[in-house]
């Protein structure tokens, strides 16, 4: 049994299919609808591809596979001892409760987004970008934007500014922290960012913090921490997701910090039970500690990997975690561990008037890390250097030099 129609759980049931081929398979989905791509949620937006390029399975894929999908049931109760779910079928009249027996049971049910902590966060015009109805709605409204505001400095705040800047709508990006991925990036790559958002007409401001949505039953703006306010008729947010961890420990499951505890077979302490996807705070065995990554990729990995292990075939998930995009005319990558921290060595290069920069993040002489703008080409070289755990001591001291070519590096 699976709970979440993603793509960790419909991996993870296509996954066990091409193994087992007699196994009753059954996913449980909250979704009103089959599986869709949630990173092209934004190509949508900006008119790349039609709204049913979004979906990448049929009723049909499901019954040639002989795997069961229940749209619209919400998991109210797991009975680990027992090894039941009751879930509430929102399909029937009176949402009746059914409960089902399983014998081995995924979690994969990822997440909702949090609520944004602002006062006025409930009048219209403000967005997130996690599903399908949320990017329907955008774009019903998109034609009477005429003014943005980008809260937030993740990913998915990158979306928004280029789905607002496509229509050449005035945004005004309001960031807490001192700068874009300043976490990540030194004044050079947040600078080379900067740059980049006012020639798209987006005015960032650091150091500031939405502390109120002003307007009627519309957003007409935004009031900030310094204080000062900004004129927008839309606004998209970018925050985390809640991961509804109480449900699961008031039920058995041991959690962390950031999500289900799982070993490296992403199997959680109880024997037959699996947590994938962003769900699962997972032992990572390349950085030899428990970490939750909330991404597609990721999210597919796992599925596969926790197919495997649930149908017999015992396999380690093993992944150096990246995510990259292509936004504003850059393409960025972020892989591995990129925070500078206590014991976290940081090298930057850059070619400004290119509009190319790289940070390396090296601990003990062994690459951990590294953040990208338009150096795309050195991704699969330092994943291998961090999965292998290379030693870089000998040659970090060329890595300042922007022409300094890694692929010709030989590293034992």
């Amino acid at each position: 049994m699976i709970i979440g129609g993603g793509i960790a759980g419909i991996t993870a049931a296509e996954t066990i299919r091409e193994l087992d081929s007699s196994g009753t398979i059954a996913v449980f989905t909250k979704e009103a609808h089959l599986l869709y791509s949630r990173v092209l949620l934004p190509s949508f937006l900006k008119g790349v591809i039609r709204k049913d390029q979004l979906f990448l399975r049929t009723f049909g894929d499901f019954e040639k596979s002989q795997i069961t999908i229940f749209l619209k049931r919400n998991v109210i109760d797991i009975d680990i001892k027992q090894k039941k779910i009751t879930f509430q079928d929102n399909e029937s009249l009176f949402h009746k409760k059914n409960t089902v027996f399983y014998e081995k049971l995924l979690i994969a049910s990822g997440g909702e987004v949090e609520e944004w902590p602002v006062a006025g966060n409930d009048k219209k015009g403000i967005f997130c970008l996690q599903t399908i109805g949320d990017a329907e709605a955008i774009a019903k409204y998109l034609p009477q934007a005429k003014k943005a505001i980008v809260a937030g400095g993740s990913f998915i705040a990158l979306e928004f500014l280029e789905i607002f800047s496509l229509r050449r709508i005035p945004i005004s990006l309001i960031c807490k922290s001192a700068g874009f991925f300043s976490n990540s990036f030194d004044s050079i790559g947040g600078e080379i960012m900067d740059s980049n958002f006012r020639r798209h007409g987006i005015e960032p401001r650091y150091k500031e913090e939405v502390r109120e949505v002003l307007g009627g039953n519309w957003v007409s703006g935004t009031r900030t921490n310094r204080p000062a306010e900004y004129q927008g008729n839309i606004i998209g947010v970018g925050i985390g997701l809640n991961k509804n961890l109480d449900f699961f420990k008031e039920r058995g499951f041991l959690t962390g910090e950031e999500g289900i505890r799982t070993n490296e077979y992403l199997e959680t302490e109880n024997k037959g039970v699996f947590a994938a996807g962003d769900i699962a705070e997972f032992y990572d065995v390349i950085f030899e500690k428990h970490r939750a990554v909330g991404n597609w990729t990721n999210a597919f990995l796992q599925g596969e990997i926790a197919g495997f292990n649930m149908a017999g075939r015992k396999t380690v998930f093993r992944n150096v975690p990246s995510y990259s995009i292509t936004n504003l005319g850059f393409q960025i990558t972020a892989l591995g561990e990129i925070e500078a921290g206590e014991g976290v060595e940081t090298i930057s290069r850059a070619n400004p008037p290119f509009h190319k920069y790289e940070r390396f993040f090296i601990k003990d002489g062994v690459m951990k890390g590294a953040f990208m703008i338009n150096m795309f080409f050195d991704k699969p070289i330092i994943s291998r250097w961090i999965e292998n755990k290379v030693s870089v001591e000998k040659i970090k001291g060329n890595f300042a030099d922007i022409s300094f070519n890694l692929a010709e590096v030989v590293v034992e």
